[in-house]
């Protein structure tokens, strides 16, 4: 089985991040979720108020993999990944495989509640020599169909 077909799970941190959201703060189920720091019973469990808005960001390198897709060019960090700069020699080849997986990830998100998503583009997927001369069809229409999934999904 590929990267491309193995099942993705979110991490326990999003079953709690799902619940802060939900409840709108913490309840008593969080204040002893697993996962949450030992300084705990510092923190402040108010509510958050109606109309806090809720969001989340991810970065094009760590999440899309997908590094020679579709025409993509280089980045500089595939350039400095690629020559063994990183621990372990890992690269963002792969990553997530958002780029494959975007559906799956815009369902997360949906399921998560929040009100916003903040991503980066890869602007190597975009314009691979980083010049508009090098327009690549097949990174526009990426961003297009993700764009879409997410006005869809909100």
């Amino acid at each position: 089985m590929g990267d491309g077909e193995r099942k993705r799970y979110p991490r326990r941190s999003a079953e709690f991040y799902t619940q802060l959201v939900a409840n709108r703060g913490l309840n008593d189920y969080l204040k002893n979720f697993r996962a949450y720091p030992a300084d705990r019973n510092e923190f402040y469990y108010g509510k958050f108020p109606p109309n806090f808005q809720w969001g989340v960001a991810t970065s094009a390198y760590q999440i899309e993999g997908g590094w020679n897709a579709d025409g993509k060019g280089p980045s500089i960090w595939d350039t400095f990944a690629h020559n063994n700069r990183l621990a372990d020699g890992q690269t963002g080849d792969v990553a997530c495989d958002s780029y494959h997986l975007y559906m799956e990830d815009v369902a997360l998100l949906k399921h998560l509640g929040v009100n916003y998503y903040r991503f980066s583009i890869a602007w190597s997927r975009v314009m691979v020599d980083g010049t508009r001369r090098t327009l690549n069809q097949a990174g526009v229409d990426y961003y297009n169909r993700l764009i879409d999934a997410l006005i869809a999904n909100k």
